[in-house]
């Protein structure tokens, strides 16, 4: 694996984890449960995809 791919792979998992982690925040949440809306930090793919895919999973229970 080339140095600009391992790079590339990071950061893309940092990508996914900060959606996860967006999603699991406590002000995330309404009082009545209703998750407010989060907005995606990435405008470019694949990371946008990325960051969807983590806040989406980490929503679901996964």
């Amino acid at each position: 694996m080339s140095k600009q791919t391992e790079a590339d792979a990071f950061a893309l998992s940092r990508a996914y984890a900060q959606g996860w982690n967006a999603a699991k925040r406590p002000w995330t949440l309404e009082a009545s449960g209703d998750r407010r809306k989060v907005e995606n930090p990435y405008t470019s793919e694949p990371e946008r995809a990325r960051w969807n895919e983590g806040f989406a999973l980490s929503q679901s229970g996964r």
